[in-house]
């Protein structure tokens, strides 16, 4: 930033009142600045994608036990299935091969046979069902994949907008504290003391600049005694007479 602190002696107090402007609009910008940057630190609007994606997280979980807790069980049945026919088969040779021959255990064996095969069409029934679960919760756990995947995208996404939001206002505030530090620095120490105890009951706004012979801040119209005074100049200037500004012409 260039400050221009060349000029003649009858200029000087007018410089500094331009000076006090500039000070006063940078105020405000970092003011302005620091309060959007708080907002954003304190920024919750990504908590509900985030309990979103919780939730889905806690879904998938559920399906991927349940899927688990299928495969275990059919793998048990396999087993079961693979024992009973085994079991059967055995029966079976007994049956045809010629050793048995009363009637009697020819029947029991016949029955038993049947038992195992009525047996293996049960658990083959829990494979089928499981079978078909398993598949359903596949099913059911892609959408959840899928669902979860393009939220995490627009959550990753928009916490980088916020976090370059925070940056971009995090140097705008140390840029507007360099530059209100220097021009704070050409300031007499009579008029920063003024200026401060005015600015808190201004509500940061002290200086106002004439614009079309009318107050910068309240737009009301400035008489022309102190529209004079103020293109006058000086180490005085002018108040509104409406809102208490100090007047002044850029």
């Amino acid at each position: 930033m260039e400050l221009d602190s060349d000029g003649d002696d009858g200029m000087s107090k007018n410089r500094e009142m331009n000076w006090l402007y500039q000070y006063q609009e940078v105020r405000r910008r970092q003011s302005k600045a620091e309060k959007e940057l708080e907002q954003l630190l304190a920024d919750h609007s990504l908590n509900p994608l985030a309990n979103k994606l919780r939730s889905l997280a806690g879904k998938m979980a559920s399906c991927e036990e349940a899927i688990s807790n299928w495969r275990k069980k059919m793998k048990r049945w396999e087993e079961d299935r693979a024992g009973l026919r085994y079991h059967r088969e055995e029966a079976e040779k007994d049956l045809y091969g010629g050793k048995i021959t009363s009637p009697k255990e020819l029947t029991q064996l016949e029955k038993k046979i049947a038992e195992y095969r009525q047996a293996e069409e049960r658990i083959e029934e829990e494979i089928l069902q499981a079978m078909y679960d398993v598949e359903e919760k596949e099913k059911e756990l892609a959408c959840l994949q899928k669902e979860a995947a393009g939220l995490k995208k627009e959550l990753v996404k928009r916490q980088a907008e916020l976090e370059g939001k925070r940056s971009a206002l995090q140097k705008e505030v140390a840029a507007l504290e360099k530059e209100g530090a220097q021009l704070a620095a050409l300031l007499s120490p009579e008029w920063k003391a003024r200026f401060d105890r005015l600015c808190e009951r201004m509500n940061g706004v002290v200086l106002a600049p004439v614009k079309d012979k009318t107050c910068g801040y309240c737009h009301v119209l400035v008489s022309a005694g102190i529209l004079e005074k103020a293109r006058r100049g000086g180490a005085a200037p002018p108040t509104c007479e409406n809102c208490g500004r100090l007047l002044v012409i850029l």
